[in-house]
């Protein structure tokens, strides 16, 4: 764990936001398409899951996200099958016994996903009541014919351990993957 902080903390002397913006903004437009402003989780879930199934629209975070009580079992009907760009902001977890449950996205399908950044924060160990944990698959549960461009975790899958004979483990960037592509 020490060493993914002090990965992320070198990373973070050089990090750059490739797309610039403005202040209250709530779309910008990036290569001529237009993407919706994120800054919140409320935002994400609003606008990726409540919106309807079968999201095909562009989104874009606006700053770092908290995580903290989210959890995508909430949606697991739903297909996101437009593009999501981290813009290189961090994704972590205030909550110290697991902010995320299962993943960010539980299922992509012909999506474009890129410059997200997962932060070695102290929280996302999810655990049930008698200490457990749960599976967390950080980004995509279900990725089929997508791209999943310049994505990097510092969470690591530290805790692992052996129960009921099945061994458990948090950390990773997807669950699934049929026909899609991972690219650095």
């Amino acid at each position: 764990e020490d060493y993914a902080k002090n990965m992320e903390a070198e990373h973070d002397k050089t990090r750059v936001h490739p797309v610039d913006i403005p202040e209250g903004a709530e779309t910008v437009t990036v290569d001529g398409e237009v993407y919706q402003v994120i800054r919140t989780i409320n935002e994400f879930e609003e606008k990726i899951y409540r919106t309807y199934l079968g999201n095909t629209e562009n989104y874009i975070l606006g700053c770092d996200l908290d995580i903290a009580d989210f959890n995508v079992e909430d949606y697991k009907s739903n297909v996101f099958s437009g593009k999501f760009n981290g813009n290189n902001y961090k994704i972590y977890s205030t909550e110290k016994d697991g902010g995320l449950r299962s993943s960010l996205f539980y299922k992509v399908e012909n999506a474009f996903i890129e410059n997200i950044i997962f932060s070695a924060s102290d929280g996302a160990f999810a655990a049930d009541a008698n200490g457990i944990p749960e599976f967390n698959y950080l980004l995509i549960y279900y990725c089929i014919d997508s791209i999943v461009r310049n994505c990097i975790s510092y969470w690591q899958p530290a805790f692992i351990a052996r129960f009921n004979d099945k061994n458990f483990s948090v950390g990773g960037l997807i669950h699934y993957t049929n026909n899609s592509e991972i690219q650095n």
